[in-house]
């Protein structure tokens, strides 16, 4: 068969030209284009785009940008407003042709990524996540600053790893991330990145290390090339023209129709999966507050009084205490374990006078005491400090007796922080009995 003059080669053939653009800043890289997320030039003329949702402020800003406050983004002026909604209206549409002719996305997996735009009279949060195909976006929220992304993956994706270097910092976690996931917390195994097949495109979400080295920036990004034309290869889409969908054949719509109820079926069970492991991982932060010490216990000790109602205010007065404030009244919280309950009373103290001084009130003193041994154990308790607690009028907790009040709270009954504030010593008739366990175990006392 001779092609004639005006049929070309399916574009998936010519991959030793292949062209890639990234969208929300400039790589400084030779082998990518930088492109603005509002240029009108099309982008079918590239086997892969690397996005970078955060940027989006920088192109959109302008005189009359508002900054954002508290937990609201920025807020655009009504002009960058309507250029925004209008640009993600067309690149929506210019990713999802994108990946329908089989090629790749890679998106920067980013927290802090929301603006506020002007909708006629209305103020109203703009998501970029939206701008990806429905059943494809991944539930980004912000992750912890110092959270490090650990890879746990195969091949083509772990020699872009090893040539682009491991430990990047992560920004965002996936909570019903609709594919495999690749990156994890170090912490609690939370999705930092992942990969999404839907045939025959590719769409990858990761951490983006900061790219402020030259020579970290371009190893990065030859990487990051190398693994869109690896995975380009994988494809087997033929850049057909539009007008060529009207035309089907024989059962493909039903196969169509198939497909895209098996879409569906598979984006609930992403996000069923994703909330199961959601209930799991906060089971595992219970238990922390009798299994564990340190950093991970006052972690668990701060989600433990949350569940209860309290605001909780950590770090306030030191890593190893939290600030609790519930119907206008505050305790101060000291988190200790084994290595930390010989001076707990003065420490204890000390917080206390901190907060009075600094902020005119007076508070509960609460130790919660953590010395990670199975419930059942005798030692589960010091008495000493217990005895100690109470004369000076503290309240004093092991992180079973808080464990137990996090299992019996379901949210709906009132709260027991109030007897927690009047408690003094350990609160006997508050935390007992004990919450069962596999194998109907109890604590003792």
């Amino acid at each position: 068969m001779v092609c004639g003059a005006g049929l070309h080669p399916p574009r998936k053939a010519r991959l030793d030209h292949l062209r890639v653009a990234v969208i929300g800043y400039d790589p400084g890289y030779p082998g990518i284009e930088a492109v603005d997320f509002g240029s009108p030039a099309a982008l079918g003329e590239y086997d892969g785009l690397i996005w970078r949702p955060s940027g989006l402020l920088n192109e959109y800003r302008d005189a009359y940008t508002q900054p954002g406050d508290g937990e609201e983004g920025p807020l655009l002026s009504l002009a960058a407003s309507a250029r925004l909604l209008s640009d993600a209206r067309r690149r929506r549409e210019d990713f999802e042709r994108h990946l329908k002719r089989g090629q790749v996305l890679v998106v920067e997996a980013c927290g802090d990524r929301h603006l506020r735009v002007h909708a006629i009279e209305e103020v109203l949060p703009f998501d970029p996540e939206e701008v990806l195909p429905q059943g494809m976006r991944p539930g980004m929220v912000a992750t912890r600053e110092d959270e490090v992304a650990e890879f746990r993956g195969g091949q083509p994706f772990r020699a872009f790893v090893e040539a682009a270097g491991d430990g990047m910092p992560a920004r965002a976690a996936l909570e019903c991330l609709p594919g495999v996931p690749l990156f994890f917390g170090r912490r609690d195994d939370s999705v930092l990145g992942g990969y999404v097949y839907r045939h025959p495109g590719h769409l990858l979400f990761l951490p983006f290390p900061d790219l402020a080295g030259r020579e970290a920036s371009r190893r990065w990004h030859a990487a990051l090339r190398l693994l869109v034309e690896r995975l380009g290869k994988q494809s087997f889409a033929l850049d057909l023209p539009g007008w060529s969908d009207a035309f089907l054949a024989s059962g493909e719509r039903e196969t169509r129709q198939r497909l895209s109820a098996l879409l569906t079926e598979n984006e609930r069970l992403v996000r069923e999966i994703a909330a199961h492991r959601e209930k799991l991982r906060d089971l595992d932060w219970r238990r922390a507050l009798f299994a564990t010490g340190g950093r991970p216990l006052v972690a668990a000790v701060t989600r433990a009084f949350q569940r209860l109602k309290a605001g909780v205010l950590p770090g306030l007065l030191g890593s190893d205490s939290v600030v609790l404030e519930h119907c206008g009244r505050h305790a101060v919280v000291l988190v200790v374990d084994r290595e930390g309950e010989d001076d707990a009373v003065p420490r204890l103290e000390a917080l206390l006078h901190r907060f009075s001084s600094d902020f005119f009130d007076t508070a509960k003193g609460i130790v919660v005491h953590g010395r990670a041994v199975p419930p059942d154990r005798s030692d589960l308790i010091d008495e000493a400090l217990n005895r100690h607690l109470m004369r000076k009028g503290h309240c004093y907790l092991t992180g079973w007796d808080l464990f137990g009040l996090s299992c019996r709270h379901s949210g709906r009954e009132a709260s027991p922080l109030p007897d927690l504030f009047a408690a003094i010593g350990r609160p006997s008739g508050l935390v007992s009995p004990g919450v069962p366990v596999e194998g109907d175990r109890r604590p003792a006392g």
